[in-house]
This record gives structure tokens, C-alpha cells and sequence, in this order.
């Protein structure tokens, strides 16, 4: 029986031993686990025992990519890292966008799981489903955006098929990212930290190819009949939920507008290259959400650039500027010592610097490498009501949380496409026809969703 969909192969990574082993599963796995997310949640649960450390050797790191990622139509460009959650100590379900997804579909394997720590820092690349490690002492200690360039030259991959770890990762910063491509971040509950954990400078691909589709003419249609007529509708639905236009606010209060990146097939526009005449560094990538949260700071000049440094660094900017508020009001209550290096009180300009200081874990970054709760616990007393306003006013990943959301991200859809009413449950089932020829009822929907939800919270208990 042909596969649509999926390889039906998962790849076993022993860092520690230099190993592989491939391991087929069952049809009615991908049905039950039919996203990247469920497949990493998965693993983590079956092979991790109680009490396992996130920067321990037992821990898992997943890439996952579900039976409908990584195809040419809209809300296909994701990929899953999972892995015990060095912030929440919970299971970790990141998603990230952009090229690599595709190239993950065509890797020839629907996950890859890597499971203990490199005596010296590798890179694992497979091609044409042949993996092999890559010794990457040589690249230790740069960024993320410069290691995608250095693996790019040294290998002729294109930079879109390299995730890596920049500082961050490297040192176990607990809210380190995974940085894909130009600066696409997987940057949800520290997965670059576990990353770094084991030694783990880069992942990359050299493409082979996807799995076939069911009815790819189908598919065609959908992504043609998506990105025309309906686009109009998808924007006024976005604006409906408060994330406007991402252009039009970053034309507004940035003097420079690079251009758009694009996720490949998909015409909602969430990512953007912007600069500005104060952001001296290379361009950076936001979305849209995180524009509309430009737009209200008086200081966007400097935001932009601190979100420029997160793409270098491998920081997640969400979680980064969470904590270097939570410095800033700390310093005011007289919590902590403000006269260090790179903190000047009031001086938003100390954003840059203190950056650089998380990254490294010097001075007070080695505090701060521990974001918002870890640090209030750290310093105890009013830093923990201090970490509580921050947090009860912070940004989250995606705007709204709704069921349809939690259905996408456990399949690997992209969440930000949920906010147009075009991507609910029937373009889920239309979409997952085309791909896998299941025909795909509401309690399927109900059921992956639910099972997401199910795989953290029976990790969580198990954890106590």
C-alpha cells in the first residue's frame, strides 16, 4: 500500500554513540500522530524517563513534520521541535516557519530524534535520506545567521534548508530559539537551549523527495483558489482580530522597508524584512504580530534592533524583552544592582548590551539567562510580584488561542493562518484529502487536538 503523505520512517540520532537507526511506523500511528507537533509529544513520552533533566543526555530533541507539511499550499510551511522544556520543566511543542519545513518533508524521514550529547560539537546533514555527522568545532561560537552562512559555503546548501543555534543555545540561555534559515525562530520554551545541550550546532538538508500526494491537482487548486479570490477576505478577517495590516504599521513608524518573506505557497504575508536608519544591523524578520507591537513602543528603533540580535544570538525576542523589562523594574525597586556593565536605568539603549551579556551569560546576563521566573525566584521577594505584572502583561506567541489554533499547531499548520475565518476545520479537511486521501470527519479535528493537549498534560503529571 503507497504512503501518501508520509515515508512511514523516523530517524533514531544517537549523539552520544555517532548511530543512526531507522525505525518504520504504522499506518495507523500517522492517523492517531498525524502532526509534528503529536509525533514529537510522542516520542518524548515513550522514550524519557521521570525526572529527566532538559540539559540531561536522556532528553529528546524532535524535528517532526506532519503528513500535511511542507506542501505548496497555504499553512504548510511549518515544522515541530519538541523536547522537555528547560523553562516550564513541561513538554515543549515549538513551531517554526519558512523554507526548512520543505526540505524536512523531503528528507525521507516524518521525524528526526536526537537523543544523547556529542563528546565535540557536531552538525548532522542528510541527503537523499543518507545522514551523516559533521564535525562543527569550527563553527562553535558564532551566530546563528553566520553559521547558516559558513555551513552554506562550505557545503552548497542553501541557507533555507540549515536550522542552527547561535550564543545563546550554545550557553544554555533557558529561552534560547532555533534559528532557521535568515531568521526564522523555533523559539517557543527553550528548544535551542536543549540544542546546545547536546552539542548540536546545525541540522541541515540537501533535498530529496516529498512523499506523493493523493490528489496533487487537488491540491493545486486549493492553494490557486486560496491565494486568489479569497485573499481579500483572509486580510479583512485578519484585521478583525486586531493584527491589521503588518505593512501598513511597519511603513508607519520604520523608515525602511526591506521586503516581504514570504512562508513558500502561502499568500498571508506574516513576515516582513524591515531596518531602519537607527537599526544599523542587518535586516531583520517580524511578524505581523510583532509589528502591531512596534507600533505601540515609543521605542521601535530599538526594538528593531534587539530583534535583529535575537535572530543572531538564537534568543526568543518574545521571552527576551519580557525579561529585560523585568530587569529594568527590578534595577527601579532596588533588586538589583543597575551599576553594571551595559545597564544604564532609563537608558533603553541598555537593551543592546544586555543582550549581548544573556547571550554570553556574563555578569548580570547569567542572572537573566534564566528569563523571567527563574531569575524572580532567584532574587526572591518582590522580584517574584515584579515577574508576575510582566508576565500578566506580556505578548504571547500568537494573539489568540482558540480550539482551531490548537488543531493547527498539532498538525503542523501554521497557527497565524488560523486568524483568517478561510483556514478553519473545512480547509483542514480538504487540504488533508488532497494529501492523504483520509476522509477526515470533525472528531478526527476534535481528536488531534485533544490529543495534543492530552501528551502535555499526562507528561506534566507523569513529572508531578
Amino acid at each position: 500500500m503507497h504512503n501518501f503523505g508520509y515515508h512511514g520512517q523516523v530517524l533514531h540520532v544517537d549523539l552520544t554513540n555517532r548511530a543512526f537507526r531507522a525505525a518504520s511506523m504504522t499506518d495507523k500511528w500517522y492517523r492517531a500522530y498525524a502532526g509534528g507537533a503529536l509525533m514529537g509529544g510522542y516520542f518524548l513520552l515513550r522514550d524519557t524517563k521521570r525526572g529527566v533533566d532538559a540539559f540531561s543526555e536522556e532528553n529528546l530533541l524532535v524535528f517532526a513534520s506532519g503528513v500535511a507539511a511542507g506542501y505548496d499550499a497555504p499553512a504548510l510551511s511549518q515544522f515541530s521541535v519538541a523536547a522537555r522544556s528547560p523553562i516550564s520543566g513541561g513538554m515543549a511543542m515549538a513551531q517554526c516557519e519558512g523554507e526548512f519545513g520543505r526540505y524536512l518533508k523531503a528528507s525521507g524521514y516524518d521525524a528526526v530524534v536526537f537523543r544523547g550529547k556529542a563528546k565535540t560539537p557536531l552538525a548532522l546533514i542528510i541527503e537523499d535520506g543518507v545522514p551523516r555527522f559533521i564535525e562543527a568545532g569550527w563553527v562553535w561560537g558564532n551566530s546563528a545567521l553566520e553559521s547558516a552562512n559558513l555551513f552554506s559555503r562550505a557545503y552548497g546548501l542553501r541557507r533555507e534548508a540549515i536550522v542552527s543555534i547561535g550564543q545563546a543555545g550554545e550557553n544554555r540561555v533557558r529561552f534560547a530559539s532555533i534559528v532557521a534559515g535568515a531568521g526564522n525562530q523555533s523559539m517557543q520554551e527553550g528548544v535551542g537551549a536543549v540544542m546546545g545541550s547536546k552539542n548540536l550546532k546545525s541540522f541541515m538538508l540537501r533535498s530529496g523527495a516529498r512523499p506523493k500526494a493523493y490528489a496533487p491537482e487537488k491540491l493545486i487548486g486549493i492553494g490557486a483558489a486560496f491565494s486568489g479570490a479569497s485573499l481579500e477576505r483572509m486580510l479583512v478577517a485578519s484585521k478583525d482580530t486586531g493584527a491589521g495590516d503588518s505593512r501598513s504599521i511597519m511603513e508607519r513608524i520604520l523608515d525602511q522597508y526591506r521586503s516581504e518573506n514570504p512562508c513558500p505557497s502561502c499568500p498571508f504575508g506574516c513576515v516582513h524584512h524591515i531596518g531602519s536608519k537607527d537599526a544599523p544591523l542587518a535586516a531583520t524578520s517580524v511578524n505581523r504580530w510583532r509589528a502591531k507591537s512596534l507600533a505601540r513602543d515609543p521605542n521601535p528603533g530599538i526594538w528593531l534592533q534587539a530583534n535583529s540580535l535575537c535572530n543572531s544570538y538564537g534568543l526568543d525576542p518574545v521571552q527576551a524583552r519580557l525579561t529585560l523589562l523585568f530587569a529594568f523594574e527590578c534595577a527601579e525597586a532596588g533588586l538589583i544592582d543597575s551599576d553594571v556593565e551595559g545597564f544604564t536605568m532609563g537608558d533603553y539603549a541598555s537593551v543592546l548590551p544586555l543582550l549581548t551579556l544573556i547571550a554570553e551569560r556574563r555578569g548580570i546576563g547569567d542572572l537573566l539567562s534564566l528569563g523571567v521566573w527563574g531569575a524572580a525566584e532567584r532574587i526572591g521577594g518582590e522580584a517574584v510580584s515584579i515577574a508576575e505584572r510582566i508576565m500578566e502583561r506580556g505578548e504571547s506567541h500568537a494573539p489568540v488561542r482558540e480550539d482551531t489554533a490548537f488543531a493547527l499547531d498539532a498538525l503542523s499548520l501554521c497557527p497565524y493562518a488560523s486568524h483568517s475565518r478561510e483556514l478553519g476545520p473545512e480547509f483542514v479537511r480538504e487540504i488533508l484529502y488532497a494529501i492523504t486521501g483520509w476522509d477526515i470527519t470533525a472528531d478526527d479535528f476534535n481528536r488531534w487536538r485533544m490529543r495534543r493537549e492530552r501528551l502535555k498534560a499526562l507528561f506534566a503529571l507523569r513529572e508531578g
